[in-house]
């Protein structure tokens, strides 16, 4: 029987997942549960009107008298001309001819392929750039659009209910118990509520601060299954956190760590490496409760 050899070759490529594999699709919280809703117009200016508040008492009346009149409220209208947005991933004859598939040496990479790629590439930017909108809007009531020098293109802004809480990240001194109760007061004449059933998304770093405290006159001093003398186990994780604050009627924490690689600059400034959260390091976005269940946005 003849003998069979298997001689080695000096190297073998593969293929890998890329590290981070950026959503195309709006998975986002801000979108998939509702806070945001997603619509297509072909306009080029949108437009839209706001009733005034109701106000007032009814007034008494006597019996056979004039129903007394009240007046009309007003509106509001509003008009906001969008920023446009879009680029083209260039494909040219001589990536046709001798680009090659990923791991592998030599075989020639098809045309198909190579605009598959450019569709997941220019997707994955669409939806980063929805998403950061959203979350800038959100976060800091700002939103701004810049070209690849960092020349502002397009900027607006709204009026947040905002509240400047204690620095979580003294932990001996912080307060967030008494940062969430002083929510409530801001809901007033407000269409939401800053209950139980309202959101407070914040990044790892916001939570691990928030988790670490061990202020003992407020979050540290609160105790999950209390046990004898006195004694029992410290708040230690979200879910114990949470249990606190809903006993308090106060938001539920969301941890949300979302972000995107920013691309170097044409000025060369930036870090491609550097990932870039949507909710930036000891901010908390609350999303309040509406009753009426309307988006925020």
């Amino acid at each position: 029987m003849p003998a069979t050899y298997s001689l080695p070759s000096n190297a073998d490529l593969s293929i890998i997942a890329q590290e981070y594999v950026a959503p195309m699709t709006m998975i986002d919280p801000l979108f998939a549960e509702g806070f945001c809703a997603v619509t297509n117009e072909n306009v080029d200016l949108i437009e839209w009107e706001q009733e005034d508040n109701y106000f007032d008492l009814m007034q008494p009346r006597s019996l056979n008298s004039e129903f007394p009149s009240i007046r009309r409220v007003g509106l509001k209208r509003y008009l906001l001309a969008p920023c446009y947005y879009g680029e083209h991933f260039p494909i040219d004859e001589r990536d046709i001819v001798t680009r090659r598939v990923y791991g592998s040496f030599g075989m020639a990479e098809e045309a198909a392929a190579q605009i598959q790629r450019g569709v997941r590439t220019l997707t994955t930017r669409l939806v980063n750039r929805m998403t950061a909108a959203a979350w800038n809007l959100f976060a800091t009531g700002t939103y701004t659009a810049t070209d690849n020098t960092g020349a502002t293109i397009y900027t607006d802004s709204v009026t947040l209910t905002s509240q400047r809480f204690s620095t979580w990240s003294s932990l001996s001194a912080a307060t967030p118990l008494a940062d969430f109760r002083g929510l409530m007061p801001l809901a007033r004449g407000k269409g939401c509520l800053f209950n139980q059933k309202a959101v407070a998304f914040m990044n790892s770093t916001t939570l691990n601060n928030l988790l670490n405290n061990r202020n003992t006159s407020d979050l540290a001093g609160k105790l999950i299954y209390p046990g004898g003398n006195g004694g029992g186990i410290n708040a230690t994780n979200i879910n114990d956190v949470n249990n606190i604050f809903g006993g308090g009627d106060l938001p539920q924490i969301r941890m949300y760590d979302g972000g995107y690689f920013p691309s170097i600059t044409a000025a060369g400034s930036g870090d491609y490496r550097q990932f870039t959260t949507y909710i930036p390091d000891n901010k908390v976005v609350i999303v309040g409760y509406r009753p009426t269940r309307e988006p925020l946005a």
